[in-house]
């Protein structure tokens, strides 16, 4: 709610609870108001006493912030030690699990999979120029949202009255990294719904999977020694994510992000063997 008199946020969430955040402004006593009376006060524009209960108040400062590096030797940092986000998108805690799915097949190839510890500069490399666009996102909304001089206000409501957008939230390509370089390496995959209603995360698990055309029969690359899912195209839903991404294999990565794409076997060969460590076929 863009009012400058107190800018606001509503935020419905599971079952019955409701979140509100309320801009302390200038003269607030912040800790009278985090007081049920000053609360209830805040809501009246929702609801009473006699609607709901108060099952949490906080006060909080937000930051947005990337820490320079994110890596030294054995050391490495996550969510919110590597960035902070306004939360004007939700998407803070959203960019620590990214984080953490795209650190974890990392770490363990090279813990288990005798990979050499270079592969874990490309944690860095991927998720800081991805996780900026949802910081700077987050920042120039909270621009429009926190506006309080009242003829800023006028001008931001003219503008957007007579220029309506419509929001998309961001889908960024990782940063160079473990991920073949062109249209599709390093882009988020699909999550087909399949036969049974099995979505593909529930068919693979949390490991390197080659979705591959029925007509294209991969190779057992030498260097393959883990646990990757070969997964045919035969299921429409299948057939149409090869389709969407006009290629006929596609090698994931755990963190679920595109490795890279191959139409013929010796493409498919040297995809495998550049971008899929700790890999073997078992289906």
């Amino acid at each position: 709610f863009c009012d400058p008199r107190r800018p606001a946020t509503y935020v419905r969430g599971v079952g019955n609870r409701r979140r509100w955040e309320f801009m302390l402004m200038p003269g607030d006593d912040p800790q009278q108001l985090i007081t049920p009376h000053s609360i209830w006060a805040l809501l009246a524009p929702w609801l009473s006493p006699d609607d709901a209960s108060i099952e949490r108040q906080a006060l909080y400062t937000f930051h947005a912030a990337i820490a320079r590096r994110w890596r030294r030797d054995r050391l490495l940092i996550a969510g919110d030690a590597a960035h902070q986000t306004p939360p004007f998108m939700g998407q803070g805690m959203c960019a620590g699990i990214r984080d953490a799915a795209n650190l974890a097949w990392k770490l363990a190839a090279v813990l288990k999979g005798g990979e050499t510890s270079d592969l874990l500069d490309t944690y860095e490399s991927e998720r800081l120029p991805h996780v900026r666009v949802f910081v700077e996102t987050a920042v120039r909304l909270g621009h429009i949202i926190q506006a309080t001089d009242e003829q800023a206000v006028r001008d931001r409501d003219e503008r957007m009255s007579a220029n309506p957008s419509y929001f998309a939230t961001p889908n960024p390509p990782l940063g160079k990294g473990a991920h073949q370089a062109g249209k599709w390496g390093g882009r988020l995959s699909q999550q087909p719904l399949m036969a049974g209603e099995r979505r593909f995360d529930d068919l693979v698990g949390y490991r390197f999977s080659l979705v591959h055309d029925v007509t294209l029969d991969p190779p057992k690359p030498p260097r393959w020694n883990g646990d990757a899912r070969f997964v045919r195209a035969d299921e429409e839903a299948l057939s149409q994510m090869l389709g969407a991404l006009g290629t006929r294999a596609a090698l994931i990565r755990p963190d679920r992000y595109i490795a890279g794409t191959a139409d013929s076997a010796d493409e498919l060969a040297q995809l495998m063997a550049c971008y899929a460590p700790n890999a073997v076929r078992t289906g």
